[in-house]
C-alpha cells in the first residue's frame, strides 16, 4: 500500500510527463462524461473549483454548462494554517460566484469568491480537485486537509476528476479523509461506496 507522500511523488512524474495534447484530450473527455453525471445536472446548488489548468483538469466549459442552470460555489480559504485554529473558527467554507469574472486572486493565486458571503458547505454535490486517487477511494490532494475539513459533514456525491494513469493502487489514509463518492477520468465514471474502508 502507498503512503500519501510517495503517492504525490508519483502523481506528480506522472502528470507532468503527460503530453499537452493528451491532457486536453483528456480534459475534454472528463468535461463530458461530468456533463453526464444526474447527481450534477440535478442539482441547483454545486460547489466546484475554478480550475488552474497548468496543474488542474481544465473543467472550465463545463462549469459554464453547469453554472446556466444552477448556482455555483467555489472554496474560499480563510485560515492559511496547516492545522484548525484552536477556537474551532473554519479555515475553509464557499461562496457563490457566477464564473471567473466573480472571481479574485488569493495569497496562492487561486481564485476565489468573495470571503464576505461565505458560508459552511451546504451545496447538492461537490466537484473536488485532487492530484489522484487510489483504488480503495483515497484522494491524493496537496496535504493540507482543507478539503476533508470543508466536506467533514457532507452527505452528497462528492466527484472527482482524475486522469486514468492517475488512479493508483491502494493508498493508505486516515480516517478523516474525505474520499469521492464518483471518480470521472477520460474514460470511465467510477462510484465508490461514500466512505470506503481504509
Amino acid at each position: 500500500m502507498l503512503t500519501k507522500g510517495h503517492a504525490r511523488d508519483l502523481l506528480t512524474a506522472i502528470r507532468y510527463g503527460l503530453p499537452d495534447s493528451y491532457r486536453r484530450y483528456a480534459d475534454a473527455a472528463i468535461a463530458r462524461r461530468l456533463l453526464r453525471l444526474t447527481e450534477l445536472t440535478g442539482s441547483q446548488e454545486i460547489h466546484a473549483f475554478w480550475p488552474r489548468p497548468d496543474v488542474e483538469i481544465d473543467i472550465r466549459d463545463c462549469l459554464q454548462t453547469l453554472g446556466a442552470c444552477a448556482k455555483l460555489f467555489f472554496p474560499v480559504i480563510l485560515h492559511h494554517q496547516r492545522q484548525p485554529p484552536a477556537d474551532g473558527t473554519p479555515r475553509i467554507m464557499e461562496a457563490e460566484a457566477a464564473g471567473e469574472a466573480e472571481l479574485m486572486s488569493s495569497r496562492w493565486g487561486l481564485l476565489e469568491p468573495d470571503s464576505r458571503y461565505a458560508r459552511p458547505f451546504a451545496a447538492e454535490a461537490a466537484i473536488i480537485p485532487g492530484f489522484g486517487v487510489g483504488t480503495n477511494g483515497v484522494r491524493i490532494g496537496h496535504g493540507w486537509g482543507f478539503y476533508d475539513e470543508l466536506l467533514a459533514n457532507a452527505e452528497c456525491p462528492i466527484v472527482m476528476p482524475c486522469y486514468e494513469a492517475c488512479v493508483l493502487p491502494e493508498v493508505a489514509g486516515k480516517k478523516y479523509d474525505i474520499r469521492p463518492t464518483i471518480i470521472v477520468t477520460e474514460s470511465r465514471i467510477r462510484r465508490n461506496s461514500p466512505r470506503m474502508a481504509v
